[in-house]
């Protein structure tokens, strides 16, 4: 275990107690590297949410370019309704009379 001396400290005697120190505290260190973590993601989390670097000018260039590549096809809207209806109508149709492979029915 690492001892505090007074006086001088020589440099290895201090890296060689610093294991000990951490082994033997091991849910500070935990923690400490959590709190690190937790503050390095609230840094990141501020810097792109609350400290955006776009300007004003640039969000709005940037919503017309998406606003403009929006296109609807009514054809392809229009065959996937058809092919919905059909579906519905196969289901809701009646099952053909299928063999009793358990003999179920005497």
């Amino acid at each position: 275990m690492f001892r505090l001396k007074t006086g001088k400290v020589k440099a290895m005697e201090f890296f060689k107690g610093i294991p000990g120190f951490i082994g033997g505290n091991m849910r500070y260190a935990i923690l400490g590297l959590f709190f690190i973590f937790f503050l390095g993601c609230l840094s990141i989390w501020h810097s792109y949410v609350q400290d955006p670097d776009w300007s004003d000018a640039r969000k709005a260039s940037y919503a017309n370019s998406k606003s403009k590549d929006i296109s609807f096809n009514q054809k392809k809207f229009d065959r996937v309704l058809e092919e919905k209806a059909n579906r519905e109508k196969e289901y809701d149709s009646p099952l053909p009379d299928l063999e009793d492979i358990f003999r179920l029915k005497k």
